[in-house]
């Protein structure tokens, strides 16, 4: 069947308007800020625990003799698999009850696990640490984003998605700075242990300070919004659909570059493990902090006239990556080289604010979490679980012919990803451009 053009009046309305649901009780700005920053500073430490293996995979290839297969799978199935299958059943869970909970019992796990990573003694006890971590974070980040929907009106909301969103920047930050500086000091163990103590201080914090209201005074939608009710609808909207398939194709590219880079770096280079981590922290973690949240404002901002420009921010940003990873990955250059890897690096991550805005704007209130826990999954099971492994796969198959160049060339299939990726973004926006006559779709939701 013929994909249909969204209109304004397909668009999720908010509480007030749903099912005669009462409007949620007001919070001030201050606990609104507050609560954004714990759950900014959760997704600090997600990306840490979760990322600071790949500053660390030199030092762990050369200690356990692995393979880049090896090392692809530590970083993507090991961990996305079961992060995939829990992902949706703690949303529900999320949806149902206290979002603060689940973020605050998750956020203790995936630290605990962290620090057992750095006591594992072989490559399968490392996978089992990831196992674990991966179950500890497939409840965050659901939950996280229904929390700021609840929170934030609709103008403002896919601002504070960035705010959240730059959370995975700074934590992108802190594992290659610091991971890079204390595994070349201190030894890749002593990366893991530090990696995961703050942890337990925000999982604490969560636990005592933050307490959500409920959706409604009376019976809750919610408790009746089960996963096929939830996925049949999303899936009948044709621009979710896109938006899900230019998510995962950007998601499928930022896996892969951030696990494979720093060895990129120090195999095809000759960068130390801790200079690695300095330009990767700035790359990564603060020029793509800038450009996350400036995604975020912008897709705001454009979105105001009518929200299927919001579209255009990852249609752009995946388009101009392109030529740059080319020139990143196959320049001879090592200063032509670093200089191109700044574009990709730093607007990989570019999709997220518009995305998860987009995500729970399409969403009715009570299938929110739900909402981004299916495009988290689709994100998970194509990007994250498939990218580093079949990357690794692919530098392996590779090197018969092309010796020490074979990961560069790996590399470059993300290119492709972040080509596919922008064509998604483009169709669903084509998909949600308002007819004429339409105005601004912001109201009502």
């Amino acid at each position: 069947m013929r994909d249909e053009v969204l209109k304004s009046s397909d668009i999720a309305p908010d509480h007030a308007t749903v099912q005669g649901a009462m409007p949620p009780r007001p919070v001030s700005n201050f606990y609104r800020n507050y609560v954004l920053i714990l759950i900014t500073m959760s997704a600090v430490l997600s990306y840490l625990d979760r990322q600071i293996m790949g500053i660390l995979l030199p030092q762990i290839k050369r200690e356990f003799d692995l393979q880049d297969w090896q090392l692809g799978f530590m970083t993507g199935p090991a961990f996305s698999f079961i992060f995939i299958a829990l992902t949706i059943p703690l949303a529900i869970v999320a949806d149902r009850t206290s979002r603060a909970m689940v973020i605050s019992v998750c956020t203790l796990l995936f630290s605990v696990m962290t620090i057992a990573c750095g006591y594992a003694g072989s490559f399968i006890q490392l996978c089992l640490g990831r196992f674990g971590i991966g179950i500890g974070e497939a409840g965050t980040l659901p939950a996280s984003n229904s929390i700021i929907a609840e929170l934030f009106p609709l103008e403002r909301r896919a601002t504070a998605t960035a705010v959240l969103g730059s959370g995975v920047n700074i934590g992108l930050l802190v594992a290659y700075l610091a991971g890079g500086y204390v595994a070349e000091n201190y030894g890749w163990r002593n990366a893991f242990l530090l990696a995961g103590g703050p942890g337990l201080v925000v999982a604490l914090l969560f636990f005592f300070t933050v307490k959500m209201p409920r959706q409604s005074s009376g019976p809750s939608a919610a408790q009746n919004a089960t996963f096929k009710e939830t996925f049949l609808h999303m899936w009948a909207i044709p621009a979710y659909r896109w938006l899900v398939a230019g998510s995962a194709l950007a998601t499928w590219s930022l896996a892969g570059m951030f696990s494979f880079t720093p060895l990129f770096l120090v195999q095809n280079h000759g960068i130390s493990i801790s200079d690695a981590g300095y330009l990767l922290a700035l790359y990564c973690g603060v020029l793509g902090a800038i450009a996350t949240y400036t995604t975020g404002v912008v897709a705001d901002r454009v979105g105001k006239r009518h929200i299927s420009k919001v579209m255009l921010v990852p249609t752009f940003t995946y388009g101009v990556i392109v030529p740059f990873v080319f020139i990143f990955y196959l320049s001879p250059n090592s200063n032509i080289a670093l200089i191109a890897g700044a574009v990709p690096l730093m607007l990989v991550m570019s999709y997220g604010a518009p995305a998860f805005a987009l995500a729970q704007t399409l969403a009715l209130p009570h299938m929110r979490a739900q909402s981004v826990a299916i495009l988290i999954t689709a994100c998970y099971l194509f990007g994250s679980g498939m990218g580093p492994f079949f990357l690794g796969l692919a530098s392996d198959l590779l090197r018969p012919i092309a010796g020490d160049q074979s990961l560069p060339y790996a590399l470059l299939l993300t290119a492709l990803s972040n080509g596919m990726a922008s064509l998604c973004f483009w169709r669903g926006y084509k998909l949600m451009r308002p007819d004429p006559v339409e105005r601004n779709s912001y109201h009502g939701a």
